[in-house]
């Protein structure tokens, strides 16, 4: 008997090592702010992008950069990073990086899919009131989530979006 009580605890105890050794995939993710400044070169006006610790000026224009780093020894698959544009910021079209599916929110992300996006809403035509769908502006997106297939050990992404300040 006491030696099936040692047995036991030896087992559970190599199943803590086990679970100990075995940790789950990590993924190293940093958002950073950047400004989008314009600058003369060669007589052409090109865009740079410059460290900023936030943009307040209505009509700035920044870009929202989020880097994974995947931080396990082991291959991470179907990672979905998720971008949230607050209040002041109004996405501008077209400038997400898409090397990725791209998906859109314009409920808080509660929902999302790609572009364009539609919306029902309620008219009133002839005195009855009706649900059309339309399409959202891009103005109106609240979030912004790629899809990465694969990202090996090691390996690191990043992803832009373009934004403006309201």
């Amino acid at each position: 008997m006491k030696h099936r009580k040692t047995q036991l605890i030896l087992l559970l105890m190599g199943g803590l090592v086990f679970a100990q050794q075995t940790q789950a995939p990590k993924l190293d993710l940093k958002t950073q702010i950047l400004a989008v400044v314009k600058v003369q070169k060669d007589g052409k006006t090109l865009e740079e992008l410059k460290p900023s610790n936030g943009l307040q000026t209505p009509g700035q224009v920044g870009v929202l950069r989020l880097t994974l780093k995947n931080v396990s020894k082991e291959t991470l698959t179907n990672i979905r990073p998720r971008q949230p544009l607050n209040s002041a910021q109004e996405y501008l079209a077209g400038t997400a990086s898409s090397t990725h599916p791209v998906e859109f929110s314009f409920d808080g992300g509660q929902t999302f899919a790609p572009e364009p996006l539609f919306k029902n809403v309620q008219v009133q035509e002839n005195g009855k009131t009706v649900v059309k769908k339309v399409q959202v502006k891009p103005s109106e997106y609240t979030d912004v989530r790629w899809t990465i297939k694969e990202l090996k050990a090691g390996q690191s992404e990043v992803l832009d979006l373009k934004f403006k300040v309201r």
